[in-house]
């Protein structure tokens, strides 16, 4: 649910990786819906699956605390991951 009550239906779950930089971090378990269009991360979910967030003046970046070996099986029609 949004601020402006709004419900988003679920459509799919699965790996997204994010380049900060030079660097590409995967993030588990992220929600797709078509009716979204703005990509939102949750900062208690990075911080829940071991990220680390460090805020800059105008940024901030997120990196692994620990590495955790994925895993997943790759669906080749959708392309998201189980």
């Amino acid at each position: 649910m949004t601020g402006e009550s709004l419900f988003f239906f679920i459509r799919g779950i699965g790996v997204v990786e994010v380049i900060t930089g030079s660097e590409k971090i995967r993030v588990q378990s992220v929600f797709y819906t078509q009716d979204i269009d703005s990509n939102v991360l949750s900062l208690d979910q990075l911080i829940t699956q071991g990220f680390t967030v460090r805020f800059m003046v105008d940024k901030c970046k997120a990196f692994p605390t620990f590495s955790v070996p994925l895993i997943n099986k790759r669906n080749d029609h959708t392309g998201m991951t189980r």
